[in-house]
Parts: structure tokens; sequence; C-alpha cells
């Protein structure tokens, strides 16, 4: 990671060995509904850091926003995805306040949650500020990091770009990603860890492309 000073948020793994973890554990281990949530660790916050529902993920002074949707193949419930969330604030100016990613309840009205204990081990989630406008999420596993950066538009709607590698070997430095997929590692049939971050997006002339997110040396 860069030497360069940074405004850390860590709430750890995306998921992995979720079945591996739980083993000999009791039946709620893994789910976020009964772990502890990262609040400890984070600094102040106005975002929730618990199970919320989709009503009340924003307010007066900050507006939610769901900036794109990861379907998953950590979590053990077919209900849940991940949420890449953006909260924009207009007092004093228009910026952007926070971004996350987390747990998408599907079979509970989209509700979110926090990344669970059994979850953080393989990957962590650092978040960058880079200016009023625009965040750095930096996923990181063993050997490589994963980025995407949010940027907050003229027009208040926040986005998420990556650079992605296409089948081809070509390369698209700046993809608007809408959509996507993390694929993990496995053993035995078993979730171990991240191998890949699928995205659909789509490039600066309006081109679109199903590719995989650039990995970067740790």
């Amino acid at each position: 990671m860069s030497a360069r000073r940074r405004n850390r948020v860590w709430t750890g793994a995306l998921g992995a060995t979720l079945a591996i973890s739980c083993m000999g554990a009791t039946p709620s281990c893994g789910r976020p509904e009964q772990a502890s949530t990262e609040a400890a660790k984070a600094p102040p916050s106005r975002v929730p850091h618990k199970r919320t529902e989709v009503a009340k993920l924003g307010d007066e002074v900050l507006r939610h926003q769901e900036v794109a949707r990861i379907d998953q193949e950590l979590h053990p419930d077919d209900d849940y995805q991940i949420a890449i969330d953006a909260w924009i604030s207009n007092e004093p100016t228009v910026e952007l306040a926070e971004v996350r990613m987390w747990w998408v309840d599907t079979g509970k009205g989209d509700e979110r949650s926090p990344f669970g204990r059994g979850v953080r081990r393989h990957i962590d989630i650092e978040y960058e500020r880079r200016d009023a406008r625009s965040f750095a999420i930096h996923l990181a596993e063993k050997e490589r990091v994963f980025s995407l950066e949010i940027v907050l538009a003229d027009d208040g709607v926040a986005s998420a770009f990556a650079p992605v590698q296409l089948s081809s070997g070509e390369r698209v430095d700046h993809c608007r990603v809408d959509g996507g997929r993390l694929v993990a590692k496995t053993v035995v049939g078993l979730p171990v860890g991240l191998d890949r971050l699928e995205v659909s997006c789509v490039d600066d002339q309006g081109q679109r492309y199903n590719a995989a997110v650039v990995g970067l040396p740790r």
C-alpha cells in the first residue's frame, strides 16, 4: 500500500471461508446481524454501522445513493449481495461525505449490514478520501489490490470507476462500473478468498464491456 497519508476506515473482509470459519461454532456464526460491527474501529460517522432498513440510510443531512450492486460467491445465503453505497452532503457545500461496501439482504427489503466477524479474515477494504468529491475503495487480498474510484459528478450523482482488463488482454483505464460479481477462490468447493472482481462497465466513449478489474501487486 502507498505510504501517503490516507483517511482510513478498515472494515475487514468482504468474505471468505465462511463455512470453514464457522465449523464448530454456533449456527449464527458469520451472519452480520449477530456479528459485532465495525463501529468500535471506525471514526465518528453519521452513517449507520448496524443492520439498517433502506429508508433509514439517509436523512435531512446526508442523502443516500446506491452506486452499484455486486453479486457474490462468499456468503452462503443466496439472498445476500454486496452494495457500494454513497452518502452526499449538501451543507455547507455539495460533497461526497462517505462511501461503503456492505451486505444487502434481498430477502429483507434490501436491508444493509456490515460484514460480520466470520468474513473478516482474508480480504480487507480500505477507504481513501481523495478530495471533497471522490473516494477510492481498495480491496486487498494476500497478493493483490483491486481499486474502485467513487466520484460525485456535478449533477449530484455518484459513480464507480475502475481500470479493467478485457478477455482479449486489452486494458481500459477508465470504465464506469454499474454491476459485477466477486469471484471467490475455492478449496474443495469452499470459498477461501477473493480471486477476481468481474464488472459490467461503460468506457468514456459509451462502449460497454464485461471485464475484470485490474489487480495490482500489494
